[in-house]
Formats: C-alpha cells, structure tokens, sequence
C-alpha cells in the first residue's frame, strides 16, 4: 500500500465517515466524498482518485451505476460498489457499469480492504496493458514494410500506413 487516493460517494453520512476511518486506518488517502451522482462527477478532477468506492443507492436523479457508467466513459477511474441490494439485475446493472467489485453492506473490513487491493492491481494491470497495446500499435504503423494483421478465421484486423496504400483499403 502507497496511500492510494480513494474517492467516496455514499449518502449516508455515517457510513461515510465510518468508511473513511477504516481506508484511512489501511493507510489510504480519503480525497474527496459526494453524496450524489452529479457531486461525483464535479469532485473527481480536482480529486484525481486512484479508486472509487461507491454506493449504488445516492442521492439525485442518478444512481451510483450510471454515475460510475460516466465516469468510465470520461476517467477510466477503477469503481467498488458498495449496497444493501444484492438482487441479480443490480448485479447485472454493476456488471456492465465495469466494476471492479461489489460488496454487500453490511460487510467485513477485511473483505473492503482486499477490494480494495484487487481492484488496484487489476486497474494498475490494465493501465499497462493500455499503454504497451498504445506502443505497439505506434511501433506497428512507423514500421516501412507493409504490416497486415488477421485473426483466426483470416479477417483483416489491422493494416499499417504502407499495407494500407499497397492494398488500397484503409484500416477501419
């Protein structure tokens, strides 16, 4: 642990703080908390959190899951949902938001904490791969020979700069 900087969205202003002793108590950085959706979205740029814990059920015309589905759109920011509601359309809705957890309130500190570090690791894991994928398709279109790549069944799926002229089809 680093003292990442983690951002709270829950409305309860109870569990809030309580949440903030217990990060603070595994050596996180609480940056910043919101009540609602639109809070959030206004307090992540200044804040810049490396995670977000949020509750499902907040205050405003938005839920915690279309808050988070915004926020990933715009800030690429890993999300934990914290909620009371476990039934399986939540679960679902929390799915294709991009959670990187779901924690059923009341829950075990322990079970925050680890998360908590998952949710890191796989966020620090897939920033990486963004960027070597970045690389590596920069690396690909310099290159002075033409370059085509196929999949499995032999669809074209990449063309660099030369391959392009030389077969006359722009990459898509």
């Amino acid at each position: 642990m680093s003292g990442n900087r983690i951002m709270l969205v829950e409305d309860e202003t109870i569990i809030a703080m309580d949440l903030t002793q217990r990060l603070e108590k595994y050596g996180y950085t609480v940056v910043a908390t919101a009540v609602s959706g639109a809070q959030a979205m206004e307090r992540i740029v200044s804040a810049r959190p490396d995670l977000i814990i949020m509750d499902i059920m907040i205050k405003g015309p938005i839920d915690g899951i279309e808050t988070a589905i915004q926020i990933q759109k715009q800030y690429r920011v890993p999300i934990i949902f914290l909620s009371a509601n476990s039934e399986e359309s939540t679960v679902a809705r929390a799915r294709t938001a991009g959670a990187y957890g779901y924690l059923v309130k009341p829950f075990r500190p322990e079970e925050l904490h680890a998360s908590i570090e998952v949710a890191l690791v796989k966020a620090t894991m897939e920033s990486q791969l963004r960027q070597s994928e970045q690389w590596f398709a920069k690396t690909l279109r310099c290159i002075s020979d033409a370059v085509v790549a196929t999949d499995d069944q032999g669809k074209g799926r990449f063309l660099n700069p030369v391959a392009e002229k030389l077969t006359g089809r722009p990459q898509k």
